[in-house]
């Protein structure tokens, strides 16, 4: 059965699995990424009257603009969607490439083959789709026995899913809008039997995490999750990190 995982006001993040029929949810009128995690697809383009059949298959994907009209003929995977409303701002690609950014357009649909890899000291990431001024969808890999940093966003707010693995989540850490590094720092060395805070997850689950929300993950085993989440990637406040990286971009994970 199709999951609706986030009613986020910026972004729709839904789950797909094997066997599921009812697509109604992709709506025409939103900017789309669709990524295969296993299985396959194909899906037929119509641009005035051409027609091209797409074959997707897994680790690939498709972006489609707003208003392209398409047809799904077969659907047999497990796969993730997001879907963002267009607004007054135009749709722009972000490309991230050995450290630098470019912006870009996008006519119609592009596909998504070998997508950007991030290395992270405890992983790395693979950026699928990156919108300028609508959503984000990444491919997070952990390996077992790490925790990224503990950290909070100012901008940035997320939607996790895990596929495989499992992992113990820490969130639900509030703080007022406008609070310094040193106070988010304070605050959570206050806080009393942290480990009430801790929450285990595996295959299936979900979880936001919202602006000015500590939070961090521990993988128990390794897992892999995907990301979707507005699109302010930089915007990172690392609070404590075992490789001591500074808040924010760091370029030589993007090399």
């Amino acid at each position: 059965m199709v999951k609706t995982l986030s009613s986020n006001i910026n972004y729709m993040m839904h789950q797909i699995e094997f066997g599921d029929e009812n697509l109604n949810f992709i709506k025409n009128d939103t900017l789309k990424t669709i990524f295969l995690h296993k299985g396959n697809v194909q899906i037929e383009i119509k641009n005035n009257s051409r027609v091209k059949k797409i074959d997707l298959v897994e680790e690939e994907g498709i972006i489609l603009l707003p208003n392209v009209e398409f047809q799904i003929n077969k659907f047999d995977c497990f796969a993730v969607v997001v879907q963002s409303y267009k607004d007054n701002k135009e749709i722009i690609e972000i490309v991230d490439s050995n450290g630098e950014r470019s912006e870009e357009t996008i006519d119609y649909y592009r596909l998504i083959k070998n997508p950007k890899i991030v290395n992270k000291p405890w992983g790395h990431e693979v950026w699928i789709s990156w919108f300028k001024n609508h959503h984000v969808l990444k491919k997070i890999y952990m390996e077992k026995g790490n925790k990224c940093s503990l950290q909070y966003h100012e901008e940035k707010s997320e939607t996790n899913l895990i596929v495989s693995g499992k992992a113990n989540v820490l969130k639900d850490i509030k703080l007022n809008k406008n609070v310094t590094k040193d106070e988010a720092l304070n605050i959570f060395n206050e806080i009393e039997n942290i480990n009430d805070l801790i929450i285990p997850m595996g295959p299936g689950d979900f979880w936001d995490n919202q602006t000015y929300e500590i939070h961090r993950v521990f993988s128990i085993d390794s897992y892999t999750a995907y990301e979707a989440s507005t699109p302010q990637l930089d915007d990172v406040i690392r609070l404590k990190d075992d490789n001591n990286r500074i808040s924010g971009f760091i370029e030589s994970e993007h090399q």
